[in-house]
């Protein structure tokens, strides 16, 4: 519809005109053909009720004393008279409470269909009809059923019916089809001739008006007018148009008399201001020249400190680095006691730097915003967080009022907002001998699109005057030079956060008294997140509640999982084989591919089961992982895909296959047993699992001779399943299982980074993102992809020990195969509040 009015609209107005009168034209002709055809066949099914009724009357008087004497032959000749009717199809005569027809007739047209001529005896009609006193018709498709009681001297003693056709209305019909279509099509042809030869006294007066307005818009000749032809709207606009011309070529006049007069006067005065007009262009020459030279300098400036800042990052990088690794080798107090000072001189420096930078940056444009989505209480809880050794060094309190209506997720610029509030929260520590400092946020505007935040940090230092206030937002400013020998620092920070705000949408400004606390305000513009579902971030944080302002104090301890039980040194256990990992999801893919490398292994990994078969034909694998459930193709048909081509290729070894899944449901190793898999695994598990079932299925000569006794004694833990006839309930699984986190922490080696913060971190990026499409799939009622993204979260909630997590996953997971939404909703709520809890305690392994 859309693409016939784009071409419609650029049709000339002349086709417009044709097309518009010729499809009213056509339409105002189907109307009245319509409304013709319904009036014909309520008239000629009126008159056919009326010609039927008259002639059951006739009848009924006439045959009413065969009825009475039971005189058969009589009736029956008198039926056959109808046969000079060609539109009666039948008719039939009952005595009272007789079902058998005292006599009938049927038009000798359709005497081989004497069955749908009859009666219907037990139609609903035919019943209602012999319990009616008066006459009774009803109209079918192609004909007329009419029955009415006969009354002989007042007394009931038969009924009459008759079946006439409605032929004649159809040929009636057919004919004024015919009729109408020839005249319709004529009108069509006649109504677009008609409309082409009559448009141009319509078009032509706006074409020739377009013609002469393109023609004044190029020539800039005002002068130019409009012939008026029509007294019409057409030639009022042509008027209007000429008067429009007339009042342009009047102030044309005006303009150019302006001009020549103050010609005069400029000539008049030339000669007195030339020697004072001489002296202004030298003035300006100069002014000129001293611009550019401030520019240039400016830019240089900028330039320089850039790239200045840039050269000593990378020193200052060595000299930091350098000193972490100094605090890692043995250091008597004394050296101790060296290297803090150097690390703290250099964080110090490295502030500055950055400070510098980021001013540089702004003053050259070449700052750039991010625009993502991102959490805002986790950004405050950080900025705050930057403080707690400086906080608890000085005594001071720090609280945060959140207002309940805050959005959990917005986005914009995370980096720069933690900048502005890390600067007026280091500046309230710095000048804050004793009391508190309060961070608080709000909304001020919420737009269909956008929010307006205001964030506020209190504090209960040193304050500043009406003088300093006036200008503490200016670059290298600070209270007095004082303040900068006993505070230090740059005096920038607060013109950057100044300028980042503005930059953000929004200002900053400052409320303050002497010796009595400063309050810094700052508004940032953010975009909202529609229809989204992401977790909400628990903190320790203290909250703004609907009754009051609670201040929640934030912990200072955390659990640190311990190893409590020996592990093998997998190092050592080298395997030298080469693994073909087929796993889709990137925590699980970082717990194997670590694993597997630690014991030796090379390890390949593929994304698909299509893959498999193709990484299969350019090599050869002593083993494949492979797991369950993937896109496009999963691990059944991949395998069935291997093993066909095995059984084709009698010189290719075969490969064990190994099922990774963490489906445990009844039947699921029987199945994968039957797509020709080898073994199973259940997600999660062990290293110790992993390296014996590999074993299991691998020749002698792959494993080094010393596997055995370098194998941890003791009994060995099975691989943690959540099993159908499991009667906990989620209040008798931990949050995390520490368990899990335990083990996933002692996989390491000197040779690798910690994987447990690999995977916590890849876990913490992926869920959120799981969990709003698993909350999109349920409003779109879509199964499939419900039951996919449900069992990718059981599976890697699994693997990180979040058990009560993985159990609701898999319940939405069940149902979603069954195509059962119900309680689905309920459930992605418990598993977003779970996922809160989780979050935290993750955060702790990810730094």
């Amino acid at each position: 519809m859309m693409h016939i009015k784009n071409r419609f609209s650029r049709l000339p107005i002349s086709d417009k005109l044709k097309y518009i009168i010729t499809t009213v034209s056509t339409l105002v002709l189907l109307i009245s053909s319509l409304a013709y055809v319904a009036a014909e066949v309520f008239s000629f099914k009126r008159v056919q009720l009326a010609h039927i009724s008259s002639i059951s009357d006739l009848i009924s008087d006439i045959a009413a004393p065969t009825l009475v004497l039971g005189e058969s032959d009589s009736a029956q000749t008198l039926l056959t008279s109808l046969a000079k009717k060609p539109d009666i199809l039948s008719a039939f005569l009952y005595q009272t409470d007789e079902p058998e027809p005292f006599a009938h007739y049927f038009t000798q047209k359709n005497i081989v269909n004497q069955d749908s001529l009859s009666p219907s005896l037990g139609s609903d009609w035919w019943r209602k009809a012999l319990n009616q006193s008066s006459a009774q018709h009803d109209f079918q498709a192609d004909r007329l059923e009419f029955t009415k009681p006969i009354y002989y001297d007042n007394d009931l003693i038969g009924r009459i019916y008759i079946q006439a056709s409605l032929s004649g209305l159809y040929d009636n019909l057919w004919w004024f089809f015919k009729i109408a279509l020839f005249v319709i099509i004529t009108t069509i042809i006649s109504a677009f001739i008609l409309s082409a030869k009559l448009q141009h006294y319509i078009s032509q007066p706006i074409i020739y008006l377009a013609a002469a307005m393109s023609k004044i818009s190029s020539s800039k000749d005002y002068s130019l007018r409009v012939i008026k032809t029509d007294e019409d709207e057409i030639g009022s606009l042509f008027e209007r148009f000429n008067e429009m011309l007339h009042q342009i070529e009047a102030r044309d006049s005006q303009l150019e008399t302006y001009s020549e007069q103050l010609e005069h006067q400029v000539a008049a005065r030339t000669e007195e201001l030339s020697t004072a007009n001489a002296e202004l262009k030298l003035a300006i020459h100069e002014a000129n020249k001293a611009k550019e030279t401030a520019e240039s300098a400016n830019r240089a400036k900028s330039e320089f400190l850039a790239k200045m800042s840039h050269e000593i990052r990378t020193p200052m990088n060595g000299i930091m680095g350098m000193t972490e690794l100094l605090f890692g080798t043995p250091l008597n107090e004394r050296q101790k006691k060296y290297a803090g000072t150097i690390q703290n001189s250099a964080e110090s420096l490295l502030q500055i730097i950055n400070e510098i930078l980021d001013f540089s940056k702004i003053e050259a444009g070449r700052l750039k915003l991010e625009n993502i989505p991102f959490n805002l209480h986790k950004a405050i809880e950080e900025s705050s967080q930057l403080f707690s050794e400086q906080l608890a060094a000085k005594n001071l309190a720090l609280s945060c009022f959140l207002s309940p209506e805050l959005p959990s997720m917005i986005i914009g610029d995370p980096l720069r907002l933690r900048q502005i509030l890390s600067n007026l929260i280091s500046n309230a520590v710095k000048f804050t001998e004793k009391g508190q400092i309060i961070i608080s946020t709000a909304i001020i505007e919420e737009y269909d699109s956008q929010i307006l935040l205001r964030f506020e940090v209190r504090d209960t230092g040193i304050g500043l005057d009406v003088q300093t206030r006036s200008k503490v937002f200016e670059s290298f400013t600070q209270a007095d030079g004082s303040t900068t020998r006993k505070y230090g620092g740059t005096g920038l920070g607060l013109t950057i956060s100044r300028q980042l705000a503005q930059m953000m949408g929004g200002e900053i400004g400052v409320e303050s008294q002497l010796a009595k606390g400063s309050l810094f305000w700052f508004t940032v513009l953010f975009q909202k997140i529609e229809s989204a579902s992401y977790p909400l971030l628990t903190t320790g944080l203290a909250t703004e509640t609907k009754k009051n302002m609670e201040t929640v104090e934030k912990p200072i301890t955390e659990q640190i999982v311990k190893t409590k039980e020996k592990q093998a040194d997998f190092t050592e256990q080298q395997l030298n084989i080469h693994v073909l990992l087929a796993e889709d999801n990137p925590v699980n893919q970082a717990v194997a591919v670590y694993m597997l490398e630690l014991m030796g292994s090379k390890v390949t990994v593929v994304e698909d089961g299509s893959m498999v078969f193709d990484a299969l034909k350019k090599q050869n694998f002593d083993i494949i992982l492979m797991d369950c459930q993937m896109p496009n193709m999963d691990g059944f048909d991949a395998t069935r895909t291997v093993r066909t081509y095995e059984n084709r290729h009698p010189e290719k070894k075969i490969t064990p296959v190994i099922a990774v899944t963490a489906n445990t449901m009844p039947g699921d190793k029987e199945n994968c047993l039957a797509a020709g898999m080898n073994d199973f695994l259940s997600k999660p598990f062990k290293q110790q699992t992993l390296y014996e079932i590999l074993k299991k299925w691998l020749p002698q000569n792959h494993s080094s001779k010393k596997q055995m006794a370098l194998l941890p004694q003791g009994k060995t833990h099975q691989p943690v399943t959540i099993k159908d006839n499991q009667k906990n309930t989620d209040n008798d699984l931990a949050v995390l299982d520490l368990n899990i986190l335990e083990r996933l922490g002692t996989i390491n080696s000197s040779k690798k980074s910690n994987i447990l913060k690999k995977v916590s971190t890849l876990y913490l990026e992926k869920t959120p993102v799981l969990l709003q499409k698993l909350n999109h799939a349920y409003q779109e009622q879509d199964a499939e992809v419900l039951y996919k993204i449900a069992h990718n979260i059981k599976s890697n909630s699994a693997t990180i020990g979040a058990m009560q997590l993985a159990k609701m996953a898999k319940e939405i997971e069940l149902s979603g195969r069954e195509n059962n939404f119900q309680g689905i909703e309920k459930i992605i709520k418990e598993m977003e509040k779970n996922y809160q809890q989780i979050e935290p305690q993750l955060q702790k392994h990810c730094k």
